[in-house]
């Protein structure tokens, strides 16, 4: 195995499209609503009720394109897997975030749920190694927690192909 093998996320095309239409969606009913209630609401009701439907307006429109923008985000600074014969790192945004031990690793499996793909990682608890946080404001029980909760794993790696799972089992493969 080479000495480093770095793997990156990657965000597929529909699912770009899907999360813009949806976004435009409920953007588009936040603009109508506060277009509507400008227009046709009376200002006595606008006086009391302006500021809630304003409000409400603003946030479908942030509510819609949320998701689309952290999409892009992805797109630009995707994740990556930085493999070597000890374990790996994961980075995000360009900050080096933890290094999961290769001992410590039980079982690793290529998921699709739906829209959501990618690498989960199942953690040998027994062991005595743990996981090194490198970047002390990344908050790694929210992580785990959100990959137990919606994935029933110890650590979901996103948007990673299939491709780079089987990438990630051949250089754990010519290590062992």
């Amino acid at each position: 195995m080479e000495d480093k093998l770095s793997i990156y996320s990657s965000v597929p095309l529909p699912l770009l499209k899907k999360a813009l239409f949806r976004g435009s969606i409920f953007a588009a009913i936040g603009a109508v609503l506060i277009l509507y209630s400008g227009i046709f609401v009376p200002v006595k009701l606008l006086n009391s009720w302006g500021f809630l439907v304003v409000t409400l307006g603003i946030l479908l429109i942030a509510n819609g394109l949320i998701p689309y923008r952290r999409l892009t985000k992805l797109q630009l600074k995707p994740y990556e897997i930085i493999i070597d014969i000890h374990g790996f790192s994961f980075r995000s945004e360009g900050k080096q975030r933890f290094t999961v031990p290769r001992k410590i690793v039980k079982r690793c499996e290529y998921l699709l749920k739906s829209d959501q793909y990618g690498i989960a990682i199942w953690l040998d608890k027994s062991c005595t190694k743990k996981i090194l946080v490198q970047d002390a404001n990344f908050d790694m029980r929210k992580f785990q927690n959100k990959s137990s909760n919606y994935f029933s794993c110890d650590l979901f790696f996103p948007f990673f192909k299939e491709k780079d799972y089987q990438e990630l089992l051949e250089a754990w493969s010519d290590v062992d």
